[in-house]
């Protein structure tokens, strides 16, 4: 198999089952400047349970992350600041707004967005 062939496969793979909102994907809406623009994504909300602090004391940190893929962004671009909004309730997780505070292109045509929640809809 010709690495150009394992990455249409890739591609496809991402498509049809990470960003399907039949599957683990949904649509969501990103809110930059005066524009708003829907795009196919899979969000994650994972929790580091009982993290240390060095004392007794312990955190449970939540850090949202949002994954796209690079051709279905707006100028095929995030930006910080970008709002994200997830408008549909999913069995792991509300609806919210989010801020883009950081991001990651990685080599798979994936940008992982770090985010900040900003509003939540209950």
């Amino acid at each position: 198999m010709s690495e150009n062939a394992f990455c249409e496969m890739l591609a496809d793979d991402l498509r049809d089952v990470f960003f399907n909102p039949e599957e683990f994907g949904e649509v969501v809406t990103i809110s930059r400047g005066d524009s708003a623009f829907q795009v196919r994504a899979m969000f994650d909300s994972p929790s580091m349970q009982g993290q240390s602090l060095g004392t007794d004391a312990k955190v449970i940190s939540h850090q949202p992350r949002i994954f796209f893929s690079v051709a279905e962004l707006p100028e095929n671009k995030v930006e910080k600041g970008d709002i994200v909004t997830l408008s549909a309730k999913k069995p792991l997780h509300g609806a919210g707004n989010y801020e883009v505070v950081d991001f990651a292109e990685e080599s798979d045509g994936m940008i992982v967005c770090h985010l900040h929640e900003v509003g939540c809809e209950l």
